[in-house]
Protein backbone atom coordinates (compact mmCIF):
# COMPACT_ATOMS: atom_id res chain seq x y z
CA UNK A 1 0.00 0.00 0.00
CA UNK A 2 2.74 2.30 1.06
CA UNK A 3 4.92 1.57 -2.45
CA UNK A 4 1.53 2.43 -4.27
CA UNK A 5 1.02 5.85 -2.17
CA UNK A 6 4.61 6.31 -3.24
CA UNK A 7 3.92 5.82 -6.60
CA UNK A 8 1.05 8.27 -7.03
CA UNK A 9 3.03 11.22 -5.49
CA UNK A 10 5.80 10.27 -7.83
CA UNK A 11 3.53 11.13 -10.31
CA UNK A 12 1.61 13.91 -9.43
CA UNK A 13 5.01 15.51 -8.17
CA UNK A 14 5.84 14.79 -12.11
CA UNK A 15 3.13 16.04 -13.72
CA UNK A 16 3.12 19.49 -11.32
CA UNK A 17 6.86 19.63 -12.58
CA UNK A 18 6.17 19.12 -16.29
CA UNK A 19 3.33 21.76 -15.82
CA UNK A 20 5.69 24.32 -14.34
CA UNK A 21 8.09 23.76 -17.15
CA UNK A 22 5.49 24.75 -19.31
CA UNK A 23 4.42 27.86 -18.02
CA UNK A 24 6.67 30.64 -20.07
CA UNK A 25 8.58 33.19 -19.05
CA UNK A 26 8.03 36.08 -17.56
CA UNK A 27 9.17 38.95 -19.82
CA UNK A 28 8.98 42.71 -19.45
CA UNK A 29 9.02 45.39 -22.46
CA UNK A 30 10.59 48.61 -22.13
CA UNK A 31 8.95 52.02 -23.98
CA UNK A 32 11.34 55.16 -23.46
CA UNK A 33 9.92 58.50 -24.94
CA UNK A 34 10.88 61.96 -25.25
CA UNK A 35 7.90 64.17 -24.44
CA UNK A 36 9.80 67.51 -26.70
CA UNK A 37 10.63 65.06 -29.54
CA UNK A 38 14.40 64.98 -29.13
CA UNK A 39 15.26 61.41 -31.00
CA UNK A 40 18.32 59.30 -29.73
CA UNK A 41 20.19 56.15 -29.81
CA UNK A 42 19.11 53.53 -27.10
CA UNK A 43 21.87 51.34 -25.09
CA UNK A 44 20.45 48.24 -22.69
CA UNK A 45 23.53 46.63 -21.00
CA UNK A 46 26.00 47.66 -23.70
CA UNK A 47 23.56 46.55 -26.67
CA UNK A 48 22.55 49.04 -28.71
CA UNK A 49 18.50 48.78 -29.71
CA UNK A 50 18.62 50.95 -33.14
CA UNK A 51 20.86 52.20 -36.04
CA UNK A 52 18.78 55.33 -36.95
CA UNK A 53 17.94 57.66 -33.71
CA UNK A 54 14.13 57.42 -32.33
CA UNK A 55 12.02 59.84 -29.97
CA UNK A 56 10.02 56.85 -28.88
CA UNK A 57 11.44 53.41 -28.61
CA UNK A 58 10.16 49.65 -27.18
CA UNK A 59 12.11 47.24 -26.35
CA UNK A 60 10.63 44.02 -25.73
CA UNK A 61 11.26 40.44 -24.24
CA UNK A 62 13.42 41.53 -21.29
CA UNK A 63 13.78 38.70 -19.23
CA UNK A 64 15.44 40.63 -16.05
CA UNK A 65 13.76 42.90 -13.77
CA UNK A 66 16.77 45.40 -13.81
CA UNK A 67 19.02 46.66 -16.67
CA UNK A 68 21.73 49.47 -17.14
CA UNK A 69 20.44 51.65 -19.56
CA UNK A 70 22.06 54.77 -21.48
CA UNK A 71 20.80 57.52 -23.86
CA UNK A 72 22.70 59.10 -26.28
CA UNK A 73 20.96 62.32 -28.03
CA UNK A 74 21.21 62.85 -31.66
CA UNK A 75 21.73 66.48 -30.38
CA UNK A 76 25.01 66.25 -28.82
CA UNK A 77 24.24 69.55 -27.24
CA UNK A 78 21.83 67.31 -24.64
CA UNK A 79 24.45 65.09 -23.96
CA UNK A 80 23.50 61.48 -22.52
CA UNK A 81 21.58 59.97 -19.95
CA UNK A 82 23.08 57.03 -17.66
CA UNK A 83 20.70 55.11 -15.55
CA UNK A 84 21.63 51.53 -13.61
CA UNK A 85 19.20 49.54 -12.80
CA UNK A 86 16.34 50.74 -14.74
CA UNK A 87 13.04 48.83 -13.00
CA UNK A 88 11.22 46.34 -15.96
CA UNK A 89 9.11 45.19 -13.38
CA UNK A 90 6.09 46.99 -11.49
CA UNK A 91 6.03 48.27 -8.23
CA UNK A 92 4.52 44.25 -7.36
CA UNK A 93 7.33 42.64 -8.60
CA UNK A 94 5.75 40.81 -11.40
CA UNK A 95 7.11 41.50 -15.00
CA UNK A 96 5.33 44.43 -16.79
CA UNK A 97 5.29 47.01 -19.40
CA UNK A 98 7.43 49.67 -18.29
CA UNK A 99 7.31 52.94 -19.60
CA UNK A 100 9.85 56.00 -19.41
CA UNK A 101 9.27 59.29 -20.45
CA UNK A 102 12.06 62.05 -20.80
CA UNK A 103 12.22 65.23 -19.89
CA UNK A 104 13.86 68.80 -20.20
CA UNK A 105 14.45 70.50 -16.49
CA UNK A 106 14.33 74.34 -16.46
CA UNK A 107 18.62 74.10 -16.43
CA UNK A 108 17.92 72.53 -20.03
CA UNK A 109 19.41 69.38 -18.83
CA UNK A 110 17.29 66.04 -20.17
CA UNK A 111 15.94 64.13 -17.31
CA UNK A 112 14.74 60.11 -17.26
CA UNK A 113 11.69 59.51 -15.14
CA UNK A 114 9.42 56.14 -14.34
CA UNK A 115 5.94 57.26 -16.44
CA UNK A 116 3.56 53.95 -16.20
CA UNK A 117 3.16 50.24 -15.80
CA UNK A 118 1.12 47.65 -16.85
CA UNK A 119 1.17 44.05 -17.42
CA UNK A 120 2.80 42.67 -20.66
CA UNK A 121 0.03 42.32 -23.29
CA UNK A 122 -0.08 39.67 -25.53
CA UNK A 123 -0.04 40.48 -29.79
CA UNK A 124 1.11 44.09 -28.85
CA UNK A 125 0.17 46.54 -31.98
CA UNK A 126 2.44 49.59 -31.95
CA UNK A 127 0.87 52.76 -33.19
CA UNK A 128 2.70 54.83 -35.38
CA UNK A 129 5.76 56.63 -34.68
CA UNK A 130 7.07 53.92 -32.38
CA UNK A 131 10.25 52.09 -33.26
CA UNK A 132 10.14 48.03 -31.88
CA UNK A 133 12.81 45.92 -30.96
CA UNK A 134 13.22 42.81 -29.89
CA UNK A 135 16.36 42.64 -27.39
CA UNK A 136 19.06 40.46 -28.10
CA UNK A 137 18.08 40.61 -31.81
CA UNK A 138 20.82 42.12 -34.19
CA UNK A 139 20.15 45.57 -35.21
CA UNK A 140 19.98 45.54 -39.37
CA UNK A 141 20.41 49.45 -40.92
CA UNK A 142 17.07 50.27 -42.83
CA UNK A 143 17.19 49.72 -46.53
CA UNK A 144 17.32 53.24 -48.07
CA UNK A 145 15.05 54.15 -51.81
CA UNK A 146 16.31 56.91 -53.38
CA UNK A 147 13.87 58.60 -55.85
CA UNK A 148 15.59 60.81 -58.53
CA UNK A 149 14.13 62.90 -61.86
CA UNK A 150 16.14 63.06 -64.56
CA UNK A 151 15.48 65.89 -67.30
CA UNK A 152 16.63 63.90 -70.73
CA UNK A 153 16.93 65.58 -73.78
CA UNK A 154 14.70 65.48 -76.32
CA UNK A 155 15.70 62.41 -78.58
CA UNK A 156 13.59 63.93 -81.24
CA UNK A 157 10.79 65.57 -82.40
CA UNK A 158 8.15 65.58 -84.46
CA UNK A 159 5.81 68.79 -86.17
CA UNK A 160 2.46 67.89 -87.26
CA UNK A 161 -0.02 70.22 -89.00
CA UNK A 162 -3.18 69.79 -87.55
CA UNK A 163 -6.13 71.98 -88.81
CA UNK A 164 -3.89 74.97 -89.45
CA UNK A 165 -2.05 74.73 -85.88
CA UNK A 166 1.32 73.60 -85.75
CA UNK A 167 2.29 70.59 -83.16
CA UNK A 168 5.42 69.17 -81.98
CA UNK A 169 6.43 66.07 -80.04
CA UNK A 170 9.35 65.81 -78.14
CA UNK A 171 10.53 62.47 -75.86
CA UNK A 172 9.51 63.04 -72.04
CA UNK A 173 10.99 63.34 -68.90
CA UNK A 174 11.85 60.24 -67.27
CA UNK A 175 12.04 59.05 -63.30
CA UNK A 176 15.03 56.97 -62.44
CA UNK A 177 14.90 54.82 -59.22
CA UNK A 178 17.72 53.86 -57.32
CA UNK A 179 17.71 51.30 -54.44
CA UNK A 180 20.49 51.47 -51.87
CA UNK A 181 20.20 48.43 -49.37
CA UNK A 182 22.39 48.52 -46.13
CA UNK A 183 22.09 45.34 -44.18
CA UNK A 184 25.23 45.94 -42.01
CA UNK A 185 24.69 44.21 -38.46
CA UNK A 186 25.80 47.39 -35.90
CA UNK A 187 28.16 46.42 -33.46
CA UNK A 188 30.66 48.39 -30.75
CA UNK A 189 29.92 51.75 -29.18
CA UNK A 190 28.33 54.42 -31.81
CA UNK A 191 31.23 56.26 -31.30
CA UNK A 192 33.08 53.69 -33.32
CA UNK A 193 29.94 52.92 -36.21
CA UNK A 194 30.95 52.48 -39.57
CA UNK A 195 28.12 53.85 -42.11
CA UNK A 196 27.85 52.56 -45.46
CA UNK A 197 25.77 53.73 -48.43
CA UNK A 198 25.00 56.95 -49.91
CA UNK A 199 21.64 59.14 -50.84
CA UNK A 200 22.57 58.82 -54.83
CA UNK A 201 23.68 62.52 -54.97
CA UNK A 202 26.68 62.56 -52.79
CA UNK A 203 25.80 62.75 -49.36
CA UNK A 204 26.00 60.13 -46.86
CA UNK A 205 23.16 58.33 -45.69
CA UNK A 206 23.45 59.62 -42.11
CA UNK A 207 24.87 62.40 -40.58
CA UNK A 208 28.46 62.85 -38.76
CA UNK A 209 28.27 61.04 -35.68
CA UNK A 210 27.88 62.86 -32.33
CA UNK A 211 31.63 62.01 -30.96
CA UNK A 212 33.25 63.48 -34.22
CA UNK A 213 30.73 66.65 -34.73
CA UNK A 214 32.48 67.73 -31.13
CA UNK A 215 35.36 67.44 -32.51
CA UNK A 216 34.54 69.29 -35.72
CA UNK A 217 33.62 72.14 -33.92
CA UNK A 218 36.07 72.08 -31.41
CA UNK A 219 38.59 72.71 -34.77
CA UNK A 220 36.50 75.05 -35.87
CA UNK A 221 36.51 77.19 -32.59
CA UNK A 222 40.39 76.90 -32.66
CA UNK A 223 40.31 78.86 -35.98
CA UNK A 224 41.45 82.53 -34.95
CA UNK A 225 40.03 84.16 -37.99
CA UNK A 226 36.07 84.05 -39.30
CA UNK A 227 37.67 83.07 -42.57
CA UNK A 228 39.93 80.39 -41.16
CA UNK A 229 36.37 79.03 -39.61
CA UNK A 230 34.47 79.31 -42.65
CA UNK A 231 37.54 77.15 -44.98
CA UNK A 232 37.78 74.57 -41.56
CA UNK A 233 33.83 74.14 -41.45
CA UNK A 234 33.15 73.69 -45.29
CA UNK A 235 36.17 70.84 -45.18
CA UNK A 236 34.14 69.12 -42.90
CA UNK A 237 31.04 69.32 -44.61
CA UNK A 238 32.59 68.08 -47.74
CA UNK A 239 34.41 65.41 -46.03
CA UNK A 240 31.47 64.36 -44.10
CA UNK A 241 27.45 65.01 -44.07
CA UNK A 242 25.85 66.80 -41.82
CA UNK A 243 22.12 67.26 -39.99
CA UNK A 244 20.06 70.35 -40.25
CA UNK A 245 20.58 70.73 -36.79
CA UNK A 246 24.86 70.21 -37.08
CA UNK A 247 24.59 72.71 -39.33
CA UNK A 248 22.45 75.38 -37.75
CA UNK A 249 25.42 74.60 -34.58
CA UNK A 250 28.18 75.21 -36.92
CA UNK A 251 26.47 78.54 -38.02
CA UNK A 252 25.78 79.97 -34.38
CA UNK A 253 29.63 79.50 -34.16
CA UNK A 254 30.66 82.55 -37.01
CA UNK A 255 30.57 86.19 -35.77
CA UNK A 256 29.07 87.71 -39.14
CA UNK A 257 25.83 86.99 -40.95
CA UNK A 258 27.78 86.89 -44.02
CA UNK A 259 29.91 83.94 -43.15
CA UNK A 260 26.45 82.24 -41.89
CA UNK A 261 24.82 83.02 -44.97
CA UNK A 262 27.75 81.59 -46.80
CA UNK A 263 28.33 78.38 -45.15
CA UNK A 264 24.35 77.47 -44.88
CA UNK A 265 24.68 77.72 -48.99
CA UNK A 266 27.66 75.60 -49.40
CA UNK A 267 26.67 72.83 -46.79
CA UNK A 268 23.01 72.13 -48.79
CA UNK A 269 24.84 70.00 -50.79
CA UNK A 270 26.08 67.62 -48.21
CA UNK A 271 22.45 67.90 -45.73
CA UNK A 272 20.94 64.20 -45.27
CA UNK A 273 17.66 65.94 -44.58
CA UNK A 274 16.90 68.22 -47.07
CA UNK A 275 13.71 68.30 -46.26
CA UNK A 276 14.43 70.39 -42.88
CA UNK A 277 16.89 72.33 -44.28
CA UNK A 278 14.40 75.58 -44.26
CA UNK A 279 15.12 75.63 -40.48
CA UNK A 280 18.04 77.05 -41.21
CA UNK A 281 16.64 80.42 -42.09
CA UNK A 282 15.74 81.43 -38.44
CA UNK A 283 19.58 81.56 -37.79
CA UNK A 284 19.45 84.69 -39.33
CA UNK A 285 18.86 88.00 -37.75
CA UNK A 286 18.58 90.46 -40.74
CA UNK A 287 15.74 89.98 -43.16
CA UNK A 288 17.90 90.49 -46.22
CA UNK A 289 19.40 86.99 -45.40
CA UNK A 290 16.69 85.20 -44.35
CA UNK A 291 15.63 86.00 -47.69
CA UNK A 292 18.60 85.63 -49.88
CA UNK A 293 19.10 82.36 -48.06
CA UNK A 294 14.97 81.32 -48.71
CA UNK A 295 15.43 82.50 -52.69
CA UNK A 296 18.55 80.05 -52.68
CA UNK A 297 16.59 77.00 -50.84
CA UNK A 298 14.11 77.28 -53.57
CA UNK A 299 15.88 77.19 -56.50
CA UNK A 300 17.73 74.33 -54.87
CA UNK A 301 14.15 72.78 -54.66
CA UNK A 302 12.41 73.41 -58.25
Amino acid sequence: MKKIIFTVKVFLFSIMWLQAQAQPQPIGNLTIFSEDGHRFFLIINGERQNEVAQSNIRVEELLQPYYNVRIIFQDSMLGNIARQNLMIAGPDGIMSDVTYRIGITKSGKPQLNYYSSVPSQQGFIPPAGLYVHRFGQPVVAPDIVVTSTVTSPPVGTISMNAGGVNVTVSAPLYTETTTITNTSTVSGPISERTYNGSSGTGNKVYPMRDPDFIDAKKSIAAANFEDSKLSTAKNIASSNSLSTMQVMEICKMFNFEETKLSFAKYAYRYITDPKNYYKVSGIFTFDTNKVNFNQFLSGNLE
